[in-house]
């Protein structure tokens, strides 16, 4: 019997990461205050080309500095707009903005109730992230909900900002795992080979 870790799948992972170092992934982060540097120093934390500590992977704005025109709106695939210190009426144009380019948008709503907060900016249930970086109780967390938008790109941006690392391996890992599932859950055809 084969061992179920499948080092070609980590090698596959790893090569991905690599490859995508060349291509720019940019994220933007929108919100106000003290609570936007934190989010960005979270998320640039460790990085080899972090600016006053900053990545150039991604942009820090106001809400009041987004561009509401999609075309601008388009440099970014994510927009990552953080509740905390962020009234609804000020993170809705940038959520409208967001939807109408076609973006990926995640918000980091980390308040108990923060689904009045969600409604009011036009935030669906699916782009709620509750918690950022390892000690959170909410799930799921601002990294895994990247990852999971950012798709085939994950990797790119895993090698961009350490932050987001251990999210993308459990992302590959549970893929993996789900994948094994599936075949190991397939009846076997009489006389099929499957050892290769």
């Amino acid at each position: 019997m084969s061992s179920s870790v499948s080092f070609s799948k980590f090698f596959k992972a790893f090569t991905e990461a690599r490859d995508h170092t060349a291509e720019q992934i940019r994220l933007c982060v929108v919100g106000q205050g003290g609570e936007l540097a934190r989010v960005v120093g979270m998320l640039s934390a460790g990085a080899d080309d972090a600016q006053g500590g900053v990545s150039s992977a991604l942009d820090a704005l106001s809400p009041a500095d987004f561009p509401r025109d999609a075309g601008l709106a388009g440099r970014w695939e994510t927009i990552v707009l953080v509740a905390a210190g962020c009234p609804a009426a000020d993170a809705a144009p940038v959520a409208k903005a967001a939807h109408d380019a076609g973006l990926h948008l995640v918000a980091l709503v980390e308040e108990q109730d923060g689904g009045a907060w969600a409604r009011a900016a036009g935030v669906f249930d699916d782009e709620i992230a509750r918690g950022v970086g390892g000690d959170h109780k909410g799930t799921p967390s601002l990294e895994r909900k990247i990852v999971q938008v950012a798709r085939d790109k994950a990797a790119g941006l895993a090698a961009e900002l350490p932050a987001m690392r251990r999210a993308y391996c459990d992302h590959v890992v549970l893929t993996n795992a789900t994948q094994n599932a599936v075949i190991g859950a397939v009846v076997i055809i009489p006389g099929a080979d499957m050892r290769r």
